[in-house]
């Protein structure tokens, strides 16, 4: 009998160790278990943080990427990711502060945004832990140049006419061919009538369908439906290597993405719908991107074939707001604004509807925007006049 009393104390006694052990393991198990949700709901935020600093910096004025920093003030970039910490963190966290950090790396604007919180421990402290689990969490997001993205109208613009030094808010033109009209540029006819640089948008037929004129219209107010893509691997290419590139990338026009290579559309581009349509276009004031090919003067005449079997290789996006146009010859067709969004263009506007001659151009003035539709990797540093055309895209690199 004394021993079976014995035994039952060292029961009582193992037991008793054995709860606390327990207790404490599950003591901490809920307080990590509550750090781990908090620490997921930190990370969601520095990413959201990231992504809404750098896109103050995409939304600012300038190419380079000293230019945009110096538009935007890094506490208003600072502020942005703050509001975003404060709508997505958890609220088990009792306090959470982020540090911003704003570099120039690799032809990219890089934003870091770290965030530190502190999640209060509740039966961990039972067993002699603190009074709360601090977590540290970090995401970066970069603003670069896009290669491509949706909603792109179908007119190949010459490089050869965009201005090198062109920022937004520059005001410039854009020639293309009228009827019997070559561009007075280094831009080259069109090898055939017919060719007058516009383009079938990805995924069509070369005959649109029997409705050419009318489907063209519609393109030019509402955009491109799939993502046009400039070339890839242009980095660090110019002159005959890079119309090389252009030319061996596009043998036929792209009928999967991506599409960088666009058939031609013997569309005019002063047709009576097409020429409304661009009226339409400019009273929106609505920023657009046309996509460029690259002229001879740089890299060699680089679209080929003619007509619907013309292939035009998508040297890059420019970014835009169209604020008239003049088609040439006979009766003059003209139609400009330069009030609102078209402001820039005021003195060019009345320049444009008394021009007499029988040039035939889009009045326009550089913008920036922001993309979507292309995950392409861009070899183009922000600022480099031969491939950044102000298309941008924000995305998470961290």
């Amino acid at each position: 009998m004394t021993r079976r009393r014995d035994e039952g104390g060292a029961i009582a006694v193992m037991t008793a160790l054995l709860s606390v052990a327990l207790l404490t393991i599950g003591a901490f198990s809920v307080d990590l278990g509550v750090a781990y949700t908090s620490r997921m709901a930190l990370q969601t935020a520095a990413d959201a943080g990231a992504l809404a600093a750098a896109a103050t910096y995409a939304d600012g004025a300038g190419r380079t990427c000293a230019d945009l920093r110096a538009a935007v003030p890094e506490a208003t970039a600072r502020a942005a990711a703050d509001r975003y910490l404060a709508a997505n963190r958890s609220s088990l966290t009792t306090s959470a502060t982020g540090t911003l950090s704003v570099t120039c790396t690799g032809g990219a604007l890089r934003v870091s945004y770290t965030v530190r919180g502190d999640t209060p421990t509740y039966l961990g402290r039972l067993a002699g832990a603190g009074d709360a689990l601090t977590a540290a969490v970090r995401a970066g997001a970069a603003v670069e140049v896009s290669p491509g993205g949706n909603g792109l109208r179908p007119l190949a613009i010459c490089g050869a006419d965009i201005p090198a030094d062109a920022t937004p808010g520059s005001v410039w033109r854009a020639y293309v061919p009228g009827i019997g009209l070559a561009p007075p540029s280094t831009c080259p006819l069109p090898p055939t009538p017919g060719d007058w640089w516009t383009l079938d948008c990805p995924g069509e037929s070369d005959d649109d369908g029997g409705n050419g004129q009318a489907q063209l219209a519609t393109q030019i107010r509402n955009g491109c439906s799939l993502p046009i893509t400039a070339v890839s691997g242009q980095g660090g290419l110019a002159g005959t290597a890079l119309g090389n590139l252009l030319r061996s990338a596009c043998p036929t026009a792209s009928t999967a993405p991506p599409y960088s290579c666009l058939s031609g559309d013997p569309g005019q581009p002063d047709a009576g719908q097409v020429r409304d349509a661009w009226a339409a276009l400019i009273d929106s004031g609505r920023t657009i991107g046309l996509p460029v090919f690259c002229g001879p003067a740089t890299c060699g005449p680089t679209f080929t074939g003619t007509g619907t079997h013309a292939v035009f290789p998508v040297q890059r996006v420019v970014v835009v707001t169209v604020c008239g146009y003049h088609f040439g010859k006979q009766l003059k067709k003209r139609y400009s604004s330069g009030i609102g969004v078209c402001t820039p263009a005021s003195a060019a506007a009345s320049a444009l509807m008394a021009d007499e001659t029988d040039t035939s151009y889009l009045l326009l003035v550089a913008r920036t925007l922001f993309a979507s539709g292309s995950t392409q990797e861009t070899g183009c540093a922000l600022g480099d006049t031969t491939c950044d055309g102000g298309l941008r895209r924000v995305r998470l690199v961290e």
